[in-house]
């Protein structure tokens, strides 16, 4: 059990009574400024506690009755959690595998700094498949769950089955698009002409099983 987690979070939290024990107990302390120093030295933790103690903070905002005891904590998990992305990055591995994961942890580490922004409760607030997906029989979901899907543009990213399948059903469900063009020697994106979409419609783009 957690007793007077707020003190954590809260920099002139009062402690509400006095704590008795009705049997023998081992009670382990965390000291406020040790746990802070501790955690601005990772930067993982660091994010993980800047989300969960604006989740925590909010949390007491809306209950009545405030007490050194967390009464209702599946509470202030559920509000932690939301589903949905900021993001979902569509990329071709092999072009901007290094791109992609810059751009999630430069686009997370910003929405978590911001604690107005809407997706900064989020699990998960920027998507990538290639680290985050689990399945590929729930691509549509996580890509009908973000707010705009990102694609970096790079020679091949149109000739892969599945980044087209994100953009397709990015555009179906009227998701924001956001092409990014990745620029370094050695890369660069031509937009598709008339005979690319051509090619496509005909089935000839891509090998019959890409296809199914």
């Amino acid at each position: 059990d957690n007793l007077s987690e707020a003190a954590l979070w809260v920099g002139n939290w009062v402690n509400c009574g006095d704590l008795l024990a009705e049997s023998d107990s081992i009670t382990l302390e965390l000291h406020q400024d040790k746990f802070s120093a501790w955690v601005r030295q990772h930067e993982a933790a660091q994010n993980f506690a800047r989300a969960y103690g604006k989740s925590f903070i909010s949390y007491l905002n809306h209950i009545k009755t405030l007490s050194d005891i967390l009464l209702a904590p599946d509470k202030l998990e559920a509000e932690k959690r939301v589903d949905g992305h900021f993001a979902f990055i569509t990329h071709f591995k092999q072009e901007a595998g290094t791109e992609a994961s810059l751009l999630m942890t430069e686009m997370t580490t910003m929405i978590l700094e911001d604690g107005d922004h809407p997706a900064v409760d989020s699990d998960l607030p920027v998507f990538i498949d290639s680290e985050s997906l689990v399945s590929l029989k729930h691509l549509k979901e996580y890509v009908c769950r973000s707010d705009n899907l990102v694609v970096l543009l790079t020679p091949g990213v149109l000739m892969r089955p599945w980044c087209l399948l994100e953009i397709v059903v990015a555009w179906q469900h009227g998701i924001n698009i956001v092409p990014v063009a990745v620029q370094r020697p050695g890369i660069s994106f031509h937009y598709p002409t008339e005979s690319f979409y051509a090619r496509l419609r005909a089935r000839t783009l891509l090998s019959e099983l890409e296809y199914e």
